[in-house]
């Protein structure tokens, strides 16, 4: 019977890489738990630095085929239907808002549900314009002008609650804009210090 003499090598490779999977597996581990407990707090955050727009909505800045346009998400009352308003930063004579339309994800969506552009609009009034509207004044009553947008939905939406849109904007049959933005809950825009206030657009 023939022995080898050389003696049995125990290599500390395998050993090594071992320790070095668990600890990026523990690193990986306390990533995912830290980005699940600041996600509320940066929505908190967003939320309070998304500007309200002149319609009670949210309002950002979006560039639109070489444009700074206005863009406003808000949610048309009592149904709580989204109406998207676009304005251009400054005045272009060029700007034709019929030639767009808009069409936007939520949830599990996988089609696009699309809002047109209202040309007819819709009387908006706040609460304050009602309280001091007298219906016996001749005069125009301080809501009645039209104001004209994309939409509404034809769904309502939850009357509570934070919704992440993925919106895009088409001209021509083709997506010249598309990104995601937040549609904030009416909590969001009351006036007690704790709405969101006029921040930096996104």
């Amino acid at each position: 019977m023939a022995y080898i003499d050389e003696p049995n090598v125990i290599r500390e490779g395998g050993g090594r890489k071992k320790f070095i999977l668990a600890g990026i597996g523990v690193v990986l581990f306390l990533l995912l738990v830290f980005s699940a407990f600041m996600e509320p707090w940066y929505r908190e955050f967003q939320r309070h630095r998304t500007p309200e727009g002149p319609h009670g909505g949210d309002l950002y800045t979006i560039t639109l085929e070489n444009r700074r346009v206005g863009m406003e998400l808000a949610r048309l009352e009592p149904e709580n239907r989204l109406m998207v308003f676009l304005r251009p930063a400054a005045d272009d004579p060029e700007w034709n808002p019929a030639d767009y339309r808009i069409g936007f994800r939520v949830g599990h969506m996988t089609e696009p549900h699309f809002l047109e552009w209202n040309e007819d609009g819709t009387i908006l009034a706040t609460g304050e314009d009602l309280l001091d509207f007298d219906p016996l004044d001749p005069r125009p009553a301080p809501f009645s002008s039209v104001r004209r947008f994309y939409g509404p939905s034809e769904f309502s939406f939850p009357p509570a609650g934070d919704f992440h849109l993925e919106l895009e904007i088409h001209r021509g049959g083709e997506v010249v804009w598309e990104g995601k933005r937040w549609s904030y809950g009416p909590e969001a825009h009351d006036h007690d210090g704790h709405g969101h206030g006029h921040g930096h657009s996104h």
